[in-house]
């Protein structure tokens, strides 16, 4: 009826409103009739669409008026908020997942957290043992913030082994959003436990995470207003974070909840998600789409951090003092560290987070670590095998100690396979008659998916079983010898090394005679120290069974000792010592005890090599071997590699000993040659040592070095008259050639003669004085003759100078009869007496000035020793400090002889140059007195010549000479090495007189 009138009304006003139209309709009854349908349909079409308007619109105001309603009650709820102030308290407490024998108080979670390191890598490669793989975190150790809070969402699947910290990090990251909302890009920390969800997923696979949360709040009566959860995934402001997809049991289950992970990333796209779980479980159920990140092993500089912090949460909570809390904690830490240095096998388990937490409780509540490592690999087990799964509410099929049960008699077996690795048939073989006697219901594949699942076992490779770490299949053996009474077996097996651990766990908890007997029946290298280990470690051993070991032990440095039984219990004693190794924070690893006097000693006496920079003094074998060269550092590493049977040892690098706490003490590194040292460096020689030896030497040597000084006047006066010639001769020939440019021939030769007079006549005034300066009547006449010949030089007739040449000559020899021969040697004295000797500087440039200078100056009896000595270094040109290495000594000397004949080589070819100043480079006689201090000082550095106080007192007034040879800057390496001499001389005798004790001690690091 409604209809029909609007049809009506609409054709009046068509009618009435187009008059031009119905005047074209007139006699055209088809064309009108169809103009009438067409109109009739849009009459309807407007009306029809007005009543949906009309419907939408009153729906759309119901909705506003509901969305307001909605958006009234979450702004008043507070709900953000409250969300907030529930779950910041929640995720605070750290898992409780150590030991059973823990104490009053589980720190919370921000006080020991330690952020772990994550690595992208294949699920295929991921990690499955809980310490197994050493190349896990390496180069690209990341953090799982720097994969979250991109612009772009993402997926991320983090892998663990079990007790790898996968949980903990998530909760550490919720923690951290919600403290700090406005610095995230998504603020919402959303965190579910799969475990808990499972009937909830499978019954309903499209049910959303924010359903999931809800019914997890509603348990404390927190009820989320007006859809808050979905309302914050749509607008992608939620980090999902789902935990221990491999806690889902059933395979069908887990590929479920997988199916619902990925629904969940599809229907919510703008959200960042985080699955976690254990490899084994992710590689049966992959969720697509994901980056897959490897939980990384903790570090050395993370497990210390862990420690230090895990101790001062414990020791704030007991004490409430901050600085009595601090300290406590730190001496605590120190000490678990330190115990753990001193222990490889359990050290190697602290990459692990979880297994870390189970020592640091054990050494808190129990004083120390376990009694034996029995101990806490027993604790290890029970937690990683049941205790964990009954913390976490997991339904648990088989009682843990029958679990444990099995898992025995399998580590037996493939310790008698001696194998780490077994295909699957061997294990089912192994348990499936244990099994069927404890259960009906559990099957094989059960019990195989169980424990694998929880980290003991893996499945390394497909269908190929090994335990997580070797250490555990050795204690699970040594667990089922125990059990079933097999000591015998391990009694028979002394001398094989693939038995050795599972012998040491057994004899912690049970008596060790039998096996001890054995051993030292064997009497081999292996065995002995098996039956040592055994003694340390055993929880019972008959008391002549100890009483034997120690006798073998000291037998071992009696002096008559047979070589066979030295030689013997040096590779044990040696085994034991490097077995104690740390790793530093490089990767590399050190055994932090230096090698002591008693170990060297039997080095020394396998070796045959005495080392004489040692007094054969005694020292306590305990202590640490001090005062050994680099190269016997060397011989010593090279001595521990045979008669180890390995190349396993060599001298650590410096940046690795900076890495220990080593005691102020000098190390030698890499090939011997270089020292590290947090003290003075032990060789270094200060100048003021250096003179202070000097002014003992004149002191001891005040006679002789008088007779150096006039046997020095006498062959320089002589020779100056072979020189005069000579000089004449050249000057001559110089003066001719350059006669074109002015110089006047007779004037040059003036020069040559006056100065060949003055010379003479300078020392001659000089002998003046003499015999008040040296304070020795003894020398009087000596000196009146040396005197009287070296002004016959200077104004005697030619006939008269012969004369007194003759009579020099012989006084010469007679006083150089009368020094010390090494002086003689070292200053090339019978080679200066030569006729045939080159007149230019016949003893050097040092003496030649120090006799002119100390004989007319301010010289008395009393300070002619200190002034000689002030001269000598002087001129010697002494920096401060010298640092010279003793086993480069001899090669320097060498290299000194080399280079002073290529210098003295080198001036004589230039000598025809007009620019060329015969004082400027060595002399004849350096070249000579470089050689014969080589020949007298090498066999010393190398000991094979005694240190004698002459010899020491010679090389070093030699080299000091030498050093003052050469005044050319450019030439100042030579003059460092004839210092260094001198300073290498001096540093051996104070050792050997016991002024100064050495530092330098051995520590050995593995190749």
């Amino acid at each position: 009826m409604g209809r029909t009138s609007n049809r009506a009304r609409l054709a009046a006003a068509l009618a009435g409103g187009v008059p031009s139209v119905v005047g074209l309709l007139e006699g055209r009854p088809g064309l009108a009739f169809w103009l009438l349908v067409l109109c009739e349909a849009a009459v309807a079409a407007l009306v029809y669409a007005a009543d949906i308007v009309g419907d939408v619109a009153a729906k759309w105001k119901e909705r506003a008026v509901k969305g307001l309603d909605q958006a009234v009650l979450r702004w008043l709820s507070g709900f953000g908020r409250k969300y907030r102030d529930f779950m910041l308290p929640l995720l605070r407490a750290s898992e409780a997942q150590g030991p059973a024998n823990t104490g009053f108080y589980q720190p919370d979670l921000e006080e020991i957290f330690v952020d772990v390191s994550l690595e992208p890598r294949s699920p295929d490669k991921a990690q499955v043992g809980l310490v197994g793989d050493d190349h896990v975190g390496g180069e690209e150790r990341r953090r799982l913030w720097e994969f979250l809070d991109q612009p772009q969402p993402q997926v991320l699947a983090v892998l663990g082994a079990p007790g790898s910290g996968k949980t903990t990090l998530l909760r550490q990251t919720g923690r951290e959003i919600l403290k700090q909302p406005r610095r995230r890009r998504r603020r919402v920390p959303m965190l579910l436990y799969l475990r808990d969800h499972v009937a909830s997923i499978v019954a309903s696979p499209r049910i959303s995470v924010a359903a999931l949360l809800r019914r997890e709040l509603a348990r404390y009566d927190i009820e989320d207003p007006g859809n808050w959860f979905e309302r914050r995934l749509a607008a992608g402001s939620c980090v999902v974070l789902l935990d221990g997809l491999d806690e889902v049991a059933r395979q069908k289950d887990r590929e479920t909840v997988a199916a619902w992970v990925e629904h969940q990333v599809r229907q919510y796209p703008r959200n960042d998600f985080v699955v976690t779980s254990r490899p084994h479980g992710y590689r049966t159920a992959r969720v697509t789409g994901t980056i897959v990140l490897q939980v990384c092993n903790f570090n050395d500089s993370q497990v210390t951090e862990f420690v230090h912090r895990w101790y001062g949460a414990l020791e704030r909570r007991i004490t409430g003092a901050a600085d009595t809390a601090r300290q406590r904690a730190d001496k605590a830490a120190r000490d678990l560290l330190d115990r753990l240095a001193q222990a490889p096998s359990l050290h190697q388990l602290t990459v692990n987070p979880l297994l870390l937490t189970m020592m640091a409780n054990v050494h808190r509540y129990r004083g120390v670590l376990p009694g034996s490592r029995a101990d806490l690999y027993g604790e290890i087990c029970e937690v990683m095998l049941w205790r964990r799964q009954e913390t976490k509410k997991l339904p648990v099929e088989l009682r843990g100690d029958r679990k444990e049960a099995l898992l025995r008699g399998l580590a037996y077996r493939m310790m008698e396979q001696q194998t780490r690795d077994v295909p699957k048939d061997v294990v089912t073989t192994a348990i499936r008659a244990g099994l069927r006697r404890m259960s009906r219901e559990v099957g094989v594949e059960d019990f195989l998916a169980d424990v694998s699942s929880n980290g003991l076992l893996i499945e390394r490779e497909s269908g190929i079983y090994s335990f997580a770490h070797h250490t555990f299949q050795e204690y699970l053996a040594a667990c089922h010898v125990r059990d079933k009474r097999l000591a015998h077996v391990l009694a028979e097996k002394v001398d094989d090394v693939w038995w050795r651990e599972t012998t040491l766990l057994y004899v912690a908890g049970a008596d060790a005679d039998g096996i001890v007997a054995a051993c030292l029946e064997s009497a081999s290298v292996t065995a002995l120290l098996l039956a040592f280990d055994s003694a340390e470690e055993a929880s019972e051993l008959a008391p002549e069974l100890r009483d034997r070991i120690d006798g073998l032990l000291d037998s071992a440095y009696a002096p008559d000792a047979p070589a066979d039984r030295r030689r013997l219990m040096a590779g044990v004693l040696v085994t034991r010592h490097l077995r104690r190794v740390v790793r530093t924070a490089g990767g590399a690893r050190i055994c932090p005890q230096p090698v002591t006097n008693g170990l060297y000693w039997l080095y020394q006496k396998e070796t045959g090599w005495p080392d004489p920079d040692r007094q054969e003094t005694e020292h306590a074998r305990d202590e640490p071997v001090r005062g050994v060269r680099g190269t016997d550092a060397v011989a010593f590493t090279n001595w521990v590699n045979k008669i180890s049977g390995s190349q396993a040892y060599r001298l650590p690098d410096a940046d690795q000993l900076a890495d220990l706490s080593l005691p102020p003490c000098a190390v030698w590194t890499g090939t011997g040659q270089e020292l590290w040292t947090r003290q003075r460096n032990p060789h270094q020689v200060s100048d003021s040592v250096l003179m202070a030896a000097v002014a003992d030497d004149v002191a001891r040597w005040n006679t002789a070095l008088a007779r150096l000084l006039l046997v020095h006047a006498l062959v320089e006066a002589r020779l100056l008259t072979l020189q005069l010639e000579y000089v004449l001769d050249n000057v001559r020939g110089k003066a001719q050639r350059r006669h074109v440019r002015g110089m006047d021939l007779d004037v040059a030769l003036s020069k040559v003669r006056q100065r060949s007079k003055d010379r003479p006549l300078a020392i001659a005034r000089a002998l003046e004085r003499a015999k008040g300066v040296f304070g020795d009547g003894r020398l009087d006449e000596a000196i009146d003759l040396t005197r009287d010949v070296v002004q016959a030089v200077a104004l005697a007739p030619k006939a008269e100078r012969k004369r007194a040449l003759d009579l020099g000559a012989a006084l010469a020899r007679k006083l150089v009869g009368e020094l010390p021969p090494v002086l003689a040697k070292v200053f090339a004295l019978p080679k200066a007496l030569d006729q045939t000797a080159t007149p230019h500087r016949p003893m050097g440039r040092v003496l030649a000035n120090l006799f002119t200078w100390l004989l007319s100056g301010s010289t008395t009896p009393d300070n002619w020793p200190a002034r000689f000595c002030e001269w000598l270094c002087v001129t010697s040109q002494l920096p401060d400090p010298l640092v010279p290495t003793p086993d480069l000594l001899a090669p320097t000397a060498t290299a000194a002889r080399k280079e002073v004949i290529a210098l003295y080589h080198a001036a004589a070819e230039d000598d025809e140059d007009e620019e060329q100043d015969v004082d400027s480079g060595p002399s004849a006689w350096a070249c000579v007195a470089a050689v014969e201090l080589e020949r007298v000082a090498a066999p010393v550095f190398e000991r094979s010549a005694p240190l004698e106080p002459d010899t020491v007192t010679a090389i070093r007034l030699a080299a000091l000479c030498l050093a003052g040879e050469v005044t050319d800057p450019q030439e100042a390496a030579l003059c460092r090495r004839f210092r260094a001499l001198a300073a290498g001389v001096t540093l051996l005798q104070r050792r050997s007189t016991g002024q100064w004790q050495p530092t330098e001690m051995i520590i050995l690091a593995t190749a």
